[in-house]
């Protein structure tokens, strides 16, 4: 039998090249990362050992004073504190057929690579995102947000709100602001720092995202993620000799983070924080006219936790780990007080008073 020849015939090897589709990922992937323009990219990390890492960040030393003539100008301490990063792994695969490599349609190791970057990118876009609903970031509530309201949250970065800032919201958000101070992206074309621009509103860039939960937006500066690698992108190959099949494996080590919390605000519409574990609450009549009893499900408070309930005419403003000051609530036990058109809000809190999980049911008194 001929034997194939090691230089003129075509092997897998000719085919698939792992270390080429690894540089091809590499070079694609922070561009297809949604959020990557927003963040610091770190490649300090990488070589270095253990999967969390202590990252060093400098305080701020606060504000100058007014010095009388004469006086010393006080000296003030410029110290360091630490955040703990932990490297996540994210990696995809797919499988093809030596028919699929040799006869398919385009370019289908293209494509596998193609894929494997829209995945882990993917990936990363989500876990960017969920690092906005820390505790750290400071939070805007409105009752019923309108593009006005945007304004109105960017009072919160106080003096510093020139920097480039982006809004990331749902579509229905974006339908509003076309009705208001919208600038559209050809306008804006030269400031664009983000892929997807969509325009521009009160000096924020829009871009629409279906990773956004529902009632929670975001203002995001750039330098308030940060993407730490640990290692280049891993591209590995098997094969199955069984069906003639090639397995392709893509990998990557990054630490997606908050690095600076100050700038980035989470925008809660509609009064309670949508990334809060819900709180089920039913309600029954209660002991006395116009009493209602509530009884909470579906959440099992930790230790150090208990309850706190509100009535109003709308739900209590609560936002995760924001601090919420209302009456002990013991369930099934407590009688509150409310009409039949009110809303009881039950907040769980942690030894803090910091809110970690809220419910809301309608009063039902008894007459």
């Amino acid at each position: 039998m001929a034997t194939v020849s090691t230089s003129t015939g075509t092997y897998l090897s000719n085919l698939f090249n792992p270390q080429v589709v690894a540089d091809l990922i590499d070079e694609k992937l922070i561009d297809r990362i949604v959020f990557a323009p927003l963040a610091r990219v770190d490649n300090t990390l990488e070589g270095r050992a253990g999967n969390t890492v202590t990252l060093p960040y400098y305080n701020f030393i606060g504000g100058a004073e007014v010095v009388e003539e004469g006086h010393d100008i006080p000296i003030k301490q410029l110290t360091q504190s630490t955040k703990q990063v932990t490297i996540e792994k994210y990696g995809v695969g797919t499988q093809l057929t030596d028919e699929a490599i040799l006869s398919g349609y385009g370019d289908p190791v293209g494509e596998a690579a193609n894929q494997i970057v829209a995945a882990i990118a993917d990936s990363v876009d989500k876990r960017l995102l969920a690092s906005l609903d820390s505790n750290d970031v400071n939070v805007y509530i409105a009752d019923e947000l309108v593009p006005a309201d945007i304004a109105a949250a960017l009072a919160g970065f106080g003096e510093e709100t020139d920097d480039p800032k982006v809004l990331i919201c749902d579509a229905a958000f974006y339908a509003k602001c076309l009705k208001s101070d919208w600038i559209p992206a050809s306008q804006i074309a030269a400031e664009v720092k983000i892929r997807g621009t969509l325009g521009m509103i009160y000096g924020c860039q829009v871009i629409v995202s279906n990773r956004v939960k529902e009632g929670n937006f975001y203002i995001v500066k750039a330098g308030a993620l940060a993407l730490f690698m640990k290692r280049d992108t891993l591209v590995e190959t098997d094969r199955d000799i069984v069906n003639q099949s090639n397995v392709i494996i893509g990998s990557k080590l990054f630490a997606p983070y908050l690095l600076n919390a100050k700038k980035a605000m989470k925008i809660v519409n509609g009064g309670i924080d949508s990334s809060l574990p819900k709180i089920t609450l039913s309600a029954a009549e209660g002991t006395a006219a116009g009493d209602t009893v509530v009884t909470a499900s579906g959440y099992t408070p930790g230790d150090s936790e208990s309850y706190k309930y509100a009535v109003g005419d709308k739900p209590a403003h609560v936002a995760k780990g924001q601090t919420f000051t209302g009456t002990d609530f013991t369930s099934g036990t407590t009688q509150i007080t409310a009409t039949a058109s009110q809303i009881v809000t039950v907040v769980s809190v942690d030894a803090n008073g910091k809110a970690v999980a809220a419910g809301t049911v309608t009063a039902v008194p008894k007459a």
